[in-house]
């Protein structure tokens, strides 16, 4: 008995001394192969996983030094939101302040097609008060590239031919900023300048009833007003024109006997000339070196407001005429603008009209898309902007054709 057990036991040490079948060793590599294949998937997979959470929380920041927050984002369950921005770092980074949601356009100014300003106003970063943050942003090479700033106030702004951009603000605080973005303060003269417009002086109009149109010495960065004031004390809006001639136009509560009132200037604001409209409201105010027109609303006997055409002068407001509008332009457009070439634009939220050659007859101005609130002039630019979200479209062949800009950085 124990002779047969020395012999199992010897033959299952030779049986695990051989070495493995063919077969055997197919079965292992398999296995091996499978198990490498399945710890590469898994590290791939995690790979994958790491990358794409670092490419959602560094896709708000740019390659400057100021970082762009992408603003709230949609959620995906009830659990998953996004919390917005707080007020205190939107109001420190004027680039992620343009990108909130409700970020609109307040204003554009075009010196000419590559020197131009925007400005924004966003409610979102609002403070309790209601007030909402403006935003100013400027280019000197056609939007391809920009600049932004937070600016305590959203009144209004003027691009010069340089690249530099005026922004007029409540009381003292208006300010000229370079295309590099140091700004200096505007100085108000309080003595008016005598000098032809058109010298080394920038005729610089005025910003609704805050400020007269004025002459700026960009040297010096001193804003000259005109040698009087006009008669119409709250002006919606003025312009100088290609003939040296201011002019203003008023509410019926500024005009000198109640009515709304249209004035002018040719000698610098040493002496002004009236038009009045009798009982039509002014709503808007186109100025081109040939003509002169304001737009006009009156309130008819249900007390529905109706739009009643323009006054048009093309002697420089020694005699006056009236045009009609289409009945399906919508009451109060947001602007009126004229062409280089001496046409003449309207937006009245839904489109965009252009004037025929003596203004005398509108058309509406394709494509749709455009749905302009407002419209704005420069030297050969026209600029349409509006909708939801804001876009601004630029337009260089009198608004035939449009293509579509970005003043966000």
């Amino acid at each position: 008995m124990f002779e047969s057990k020395l012999r199992a036991l010897a033959a299952s040490a030779e049986t695990a001394a051989r070495p493995p079948a063919f077969g055997d060793l197919i079965r292992r590599a398999r296995v091996r192969r499978l198990r490498r294949r399945a710890t590469a998937s898994f590290a791939t997979l995690t790979a994958g996983a790491v990358a794409a959470v670092l490419a959602v929380n560094l896709s708000g920041t740019p390659r400057g030094t100021s970082p762009v927050h992408p603003g709230p984002t949609a959620a995906t369950s009830s659990y998953a939101t996004s919390p917005p921005p707080s007020r205190h770092y939107l109001l420190k980074h004027p680039v992620a302040l343009l990108h909130q949601p409700d970020a609109e356009i307040s204003d554009v100014s075009y010196a000419d097609p590559n020197h131009a300003a925007a400005l924004w106003y966003v409610c979102s970063a609002g403070g309790a008060n209601g007030a909402c943050p403006g935003v100013l942003t400027w280019t000197s090479d056609g939007w391809r590239s920009s600049r932004a700033m937070v600016i305590p106030d959203k009144l209004n702004i003027y691009a010069l031919p340089d690249g530099s951009v005026v922004v007029w603000l409540y009381g003292n605080n208006s300010f000229v900023v370079a295309p590099d973005g140091t700004t200096r303060k505007l100085t108000l003269a309080r003595h008016p300048i005598s000098a032809s417009p058109g010298g080394p002086l920038t005729n610089l109009p005025g910003i609704n009833g805050t400020r007269p149109a004025g002459m700026l010495d960009e040297k010096t960065a001193t804003v000259y007003p005109p040698l009087t004031a006009p008669s119409t004390r709250c002006e919606y809006d003025d312009h100088w024109d290609g003939h040296g001639r201011i002019w203003e136009i008023g509410t019926p509560r500024c005009g000198p006997t109640g009515n709304p009132t249209v004035a002018w200037s040719s000698d610098l604001g040493r002496t002004w000339s009236t038009h009045r409209t009798g009982q039509s409201t002014i709503l808007g105010l186109a100025v081109s070196p040939s003509r002169t027109a304001v737009l006009l609303s009156r309130t008819q006997k249900d007390e529905h407001d109706i739009l009643a055409g323009l006054d048009v002068t093309e002697d420089g407001g020694r005699h006056w005429r009236h045009a009609s509008l289409p009945p399906d332009m919508i009451l109060a457009p947001g602007s009126i603008a004229t062409t280089t070439k001496g046409g003449m634009l309207i937006a009245d939220g839904t489109y965009l009209w252009k004037a025929n050659s003596q203004w005398t007859a509108f058309r509406k101005l394709y494509p749709r898309k455009l749905k302009a609130r407002a419209v704005t002039g420069g030297d050969q630019v026209l600029c349409a902007y509006g909708g939801s979200p804001d876009k601004a479209w630029i337009s260089t062949d009198d608004g035939q054709t449009w293509r579509s800009i970005s003043p966000r950085p």
